[in-house]
């Protein structure tokens, strides 16, 4: 009986050692792979178009606000210099009544 056990323990440990033997393991380097892959290529393109796409649009609205500030700073502007004249006039009418 020690012995088909004994027999039976070695034929287990040789056959693993043998099926370890045959075994191939593989090393994948997926940054090289993902790099290389042509469709990867087409989606970072796609992406960067897209990208640029909407900076165009943010900067024409950058754009477009500037313009839209600066037109009411102007007005803005405008305005307190006619009130400003109006006063002025006003006052100088004033004085030239008074003489």
């Amino acid at each position: 009986m020690k012995k088909i056990i004994i027999s039976a323990c070695c034929i287990l440990l040789f056959s693993q050692v043998s099926f370890a033997e045959t075994c191939n393991i593989a090393v994948v380097d997926l940054q090289k792979v993902v790099d290389s892959s042509t469709q990867v290529k087409a989606l970072k393109k796609e992406h960067s178009a897209k990208v640029n796409e909407l900076n165009q649009i943010i900067s024409k609205a950058q754009a477009e606000i500037a313009k839209e500030t600066d037109a009411k700073k102007l007005l803005k502007s405008r305005t307190n210099i006619q009130t400003n004249s109006i006063l002025k006039n006003q006052k100088l009418t004033k004085c030239m009544r008074v003489n």
